[in-house]
């Protein structure tokens, strides 16, 4: 609880996080707004994004995001 994943993590918060996935298998962030930048340097800490090629609903310019619904 109490993490702002939208303002960055530092290393000990992540690494907690991270822990706590192992842990658990899935975790919940209720009530974070990240945007498309955000949601990608987030996800970026866990490894490699995969882009999907010939996908064209994805945040213009950030294609490491798709967009699931229109």
């Amino acid at each position: 609880t109490g993490a702002a994943l939208a303002q960055g993590l530092t290393d000990a918060d992540f690494r907690a996080i991270l822990c706590a996935l192992g842990e658990y298998g899935v975790l919940c962030f209720p009530g974070q707004a990240l945007d498309a930048p955000a949601l990608r340097d987030f996800s970026a800490r866990f490894g490699t994004l995969q882009v999907l090629k010939n996908i064209t609903h994805h945040e213009p310019g950030i294609p490491e995001v798709t967009i699931l619904s229109t």
